[in-house]
C-alpha cells in the first residue's frame, strides 16, 4: 500500500494537535500517540518487514535521543536561574512611568533573552513580570502583545531561542554563525517596525504608577544579590557556550548542554552550602522541568 494511509492518519492528528485548546486533549499525548502508531502501522502499509523496520527505527534513535537530553539540559539550566531569582536581579531595575520607554525596556529584553533562554521561556518570564507592575488592563495587553512579538523576533535568530530552530541545529540542517547572520536583521526588523507603530500611537501615554513590586526582597534574607548573580551569569554562560562548544569540538549539542548543565549545578550546590537556610536544592527544582512539552517532541 502506499503512504496515503499515513499521510491522513498523520494530518488528522496534527489537526488535532493545532486544535489542543477547544478538544481539551494535551498536544504532548497526542504527538506520543501518533509518533509511535504511524511506526506500529508502518509494516502493514509499507509491506515492510519488521527487522527493517526495527533497524530503520534505531537510525532515528540517537537523533531523537539527541534532541531530548539538549531539552533537557536547556530546561533544567533555566529552571535554576529561575529559582535563584535570576530573572528578578535584572527585571528589578526596570522604573519608569513612562509607557513607551517601559515599553522599549521590555520588548528589547525580551529579544536578547529569548535568543538565549529560548522564547517559550522568555515570553512567560516577562509576562509574568509585567503582571507585577500597577497596569492598567489595556496597558498590559499591549505590552504583552509586544512580549510575544519581541521573544519569537529574539528566538529566531538563535540556535537555541527556539525548540524548532534547536532541532534543526541538532540534527545539523542549520549551522549557528549562518543562522545568527541571515536572521539577526530580519528579526531586529520584525521587532522595530510594530514596535515603532505601538509606540507612535501610544508615545503620549504615562503610567499611572509602574513601581516593581518584586518578590525579591522578600527572598532578600535568604538569596544574596551576589549568590543571585553567580548562578545567572553562570547560566547564562553555559547557555552561550554550547554553540561554541560545538564548533570547536566537533561533539553533539547535547554532551554541550550537559556540560553546562553539570558546572551550574555544582555552583548552585556549593552556593548553597554557603546558605543553608536557603531550602533551595536543584534536585527539587529539577522537579519543575516542563516534561511535557519534552514529550511532545518526541512524539
Amino acid at each position: 500500500m502506499d503512504n496515503s494511509i499515513l499521510i491522513i492518519i498523520f494530518m488528522f492528528f496534527y489537526f488535532l494537535i493545532i486544535l489542543e485548546g477547544p478538544f481539551k486533549v494535551d498536544k504532548a499525548g497526542t504527538a506520543i500517540f501518533v509518533g509511535t502508531l504511524l511506526w506500529l502501522l508502518l509494516p502493514f502499509m509499507r509491506g515492510m518487514s519488521p527487522s527493517i523496520v526495527h533497524d530503520k527505527l534505531l537510525h532515528h534513535i540517537f537523533e531523537i535521543a539527541g534532541i531530548i537530553l539538549f531539552l533537557k539540559g536547556a530546561m533544567s539550566i533555566v529552571e535554576i536561574i529561575d529559582a535563584y531569582h535570576g530573572i528578578d536581579l535584572i527585571t528589578n531595575h526596570i522604573k519608569t512611568k513612562v509607557f513607551v520607554k517601559l515599553l522599549w525596556i521590555i520588548s528589547v529584553m525580551t529579544f536578547f533573552l529569548s535568543a538565549i533562554l529560548d522564547n517559550l521561556t522568555t515570553a512567560i518570564v516577562m509576562i509574568s513580570f509585567i503582571r507585577k507592575l500597577n497596569l492598567k488592563s489595556s496597558e498590559l495587553k499591549i505590552i504583552s502583545g509586544m512580549i510575544i512579538i519581541a521573544a519569537n523576533a529574539g528566538g529566531a535568530w538563535s540556535p537555541i531561542g527556539d525548540v524548532t530552530t534547536t532541532m534543526l541545529w541538532i540534527t545539523e540542517r542549520i549551522t549557528s554563525i549562518k543562522i545568527i547572520q541571515s536572521l539577526f536583521l530580519p528579526s531586529c526588523v520584525s521587532l522595530i517596525i510594530p514596535l515603532l507603530i505601538v509606540s507612535i500611537k501610544h508615545r503620549s501615554l504615562v503610567l499611572s504608577d509602574s513601581n516593581y513590586n518584586s518578590n525579591y526582597a522578600d527572598q532578600s534574607k535568604k538569596i544574596d544579590k551576589i549568590s543571585t548573580a553567580i548562578i545567572l551569569v553562570t547560566g547564562i554562560l553555559s547557555l552561550i557556550s554550547v554553540p561554541i562548544l560545538k564548533q570547536i569540538t566537533g561533539l553533539p549539542p547535547f554532551v554541550c548542554i550537559l556540560f553546562g548543565l553539570g558546572f551550574l549545578w555544582i555552583v548552585a550546590e556549593l552556593t548553597v552550602r554557603k546558605k543553608p537556610d536557603t531550602g533551595i536544592r536543584i534536585s527539587e527544582v529539577l522537579h519543575k522541568v516542563d516534561f511535557s512539552s519534552i514529550f511532545f517532541f518526541t512524539g
